[in-house]
């Protein structure tokens, strides 16, 4: 009995901890987005030729409410976007993943075909850590109550433990409440996100983003042909 009323002590005072850095990081948040918010009074439809900077994408998603997704809750968010979707097309997107682990060697056609081929590789090797996903409509403006959704997958390897510990991953609370790949895919597919020419989709540098992306989503490793790879983009 003692050792779980210690055990159960633990987890509480873990968990006053981790509230405490969450209301840190709000606080912190809040302070880099009011100092950014005139810049960012910008229509969306100027954004799709020239993308902001992630930094700008996380701002902006720090501007309105977040909400963190998991495994439990996401039938209901995912809900929630299809009612949303249509009167905010616009879908700002950023993975978070381990990074570039391995490079291509040998002779390729041109540059643009090395660095596809390396983005096929890590992409094909690794697993993705979280999607951000926020919603707007041409006019820059947001859902009232929740704009951003972080989408937290189950998919990491033993061996990345240590990295994502550095990133500040909760890897345990991956393990037990990370949504599968598969439930995801499913979900995304019927959201509205996809497969509509009327949704918008905005990201900066997002080669890897958008190879995760189509990795989840069709479930196979990306096609080996750049041309190939944008043809599944467009559908």
């Amino acid at each position: 009995m003692r050792a779980e009323s210690r055990s159960r002590d633990k987890e509480k005072e873990k968990e006053r901890e981790r509230s405490k850095e969450q209301g840190k990081e709000r606080e912190r948040t809040l302070t880099r987005a009011e100092a950014a918010r005139d810049t960012l009074r910008v229509p969306l439809s100027g954004w799709v030729s020239a993308p902001p900077t992630k930094l700008v994408l996380y701002l902006l998603s720090s501007l309105t409410g977040i909400r963190d997704v998991w495994a439990p809750n996401l039938e209901a968010e995912m809900r929630v976007i299809r009612d949303l979707i249509e009167h905010f097309p616009y879908v700002a997107m950023d993975t978070e993943f381990l990074g570039v682990v391995a490079r291509q060697i040998g002779n390729f056609k041109t540059s643009s075909d090395y660095h596809y081929q390396t983005m096929r590789c890590n992409v094909d090797l690794l697993k993705i850590i979280q999607v951000g996903i926020t919603l707007a409509n041409e006019d820059g403006e947001f859902p009232q109550e929740i704009s951003t959704w972080h989408l937290t997958d189950d998919m990491f390897t033993p061996d990345s433990v240590e990295q994502l510990q550095k990133a500040g991953i909760d890897f345990g609370r991956h393990e037990e409440f990370g949504i599968l790949p598969n439930d995801f895919a499913e979900l995304m597919i019927t959201s509205g996100m996809v497969l509509s020419h009327d949704t918008k989709w905005i990201s900066f540098r997002s080669g890897y983003d958008f190879g995760y992306f189509v990795k989840v989503l069709t479930a196979e490793s990306l096609p080996t042909n750049e041309d190939a790879f944008f043809l599944l983009l467009k559908i």
